[in-house]
C-alpha cells in the first residue's frame, strides 16, 4: 500500500471566561484530512466495541454521512447480514468485511457489505448518484486495530450480486475493467501492483439483484494505538 504522512487539521478557537479553548474543525469528506481528535474518538469507540465483539476488525468513517460504524468479519457472508457486532439478532445487521478477504486488508481487493436502510448503514451511498454528492465524498477512513487507512474514492458502479467482482480473490485488472464498464462515475485511479482497493457494497434497485459499489484506493496514514 502507498504510504502517506499523518495528516491533521486543527484550528484555534475563541476565548471564554478568560481562558482560551481550542476548537477542532472536523474536515468534510471532500478533503484528505482527519483531525487527531477524531482519530482518538474513533479509536476509543473501537476499543469499547471490541469488548463485546470478538469478530471486530476495525471501524469505517466517512465525514458528512451516517457511515460511522464498527467493522466485523465472520466465517461467511451471511451471518452479519442480520446480526449486530455482539452477535445479537438485528434486522439492520452490521458492516462486515467479506470472509474471503484478509482481516488485515493485505489483499489487493477488499469488500465491505452493509444494508441499504431508509437511514443509516450504507444508505448514504444512494445520495452519491448526484454528481455534487459524489464529488463531495472523495475520502473516507478505515481504522484497524493497528493502522489507519485513508480511502481515496474513485468509482460508483452498479453491478449484479452474482458478478465475478465478488469472487475474491479476483484478477485485479479485470476487476477494475468491470468496475469501470458498469460505473456511474469513475475517476481513473493510479494503482500499482502493491495497492489495495476497498469497495463498499449495498443493495440498489436498478434491476433484480443489483448492487452498488463505492470503491476507493487504500492509503496508509498512521499507526493506531489500540491498546
Amino acid at each position: 500500500m502507498t504510504e502517506s504522512p499523518e495528516e491533521k487539521e486543527v484550528t484555534e478557537g475563541s476565548e471564554e471566561k478568560g481562558n482560551s479553548f481550542p476548537q477542532v474543525s472536523e474536515p468534510d469528506a471532500s478533503v484528505p484530512f482527519i483531525t487527531e481528535q477524531k482519530v482518538n474518538e474513533i479509536t476509543e469507540k473501537m476499543q469499547k466495541a471490541a469488548r463485546y465483539s470478538s469478530d471486530l476488525i476495525g471501524w469505517i468513517y466517512i465525514a458528512d454521512s451516517d457511515i460511522d460504524y464498527p467493522v466485523v468479519q465472520g466465517t461467511d457472508d451471511q451471518y452479519y447480514l442480520h446480526h449486530a457486532p455482539d452477535g445479537s439478532d438485528n434486522h439492520a445487521g452490521s458492516i462486515f468485511l467479506s470472509y474471503r478477504c484478509a482481516a488485515d486488508l493485505s489483499g489487493a481487493l477488499n469488500i465491505l457489505y452493509g444494508h441499504d436502510m431508509q437511514r443509516g448503514m450504507f444508505s448514504d451511498i444512494r445520495n452519491l448518484r448526484q454528481r455534487e454528492q459524489f464529488d463531495k465524498h472523495r475520502y473516507g477512513w478505515l481504522f484497524t486495530k493497528e493502522n489507519l487507512y485513508r480511502i481515496d474514492f474513485y468509482a460508483l458502479s452498479v453491478v449484479s450480486a452474482y458478478d465475478a467482482l465478488y469472487d475474491i480473490p479476483a484478477d485485479n485488472s479485470r476487476w477494475q475493467e468491470t468496475l469501470k464498464a458498469n460505473s456511474i462515475y469513475y475517476n481513473e485511479p493510479e494503482l500499482n501492483s502493491d495497492d489495495s482497493v476497498l469497495a463498499l457494497s449495498t443493495c440498489t434497485y436498478d434491476y433484480e439483484n443489483a448492487r452498488a459499489l463505492f470503491a476507493g484506493k487504500l492509503i496508509w496514514s498512521q499507526k493506531i494505538n489500540f491498546g
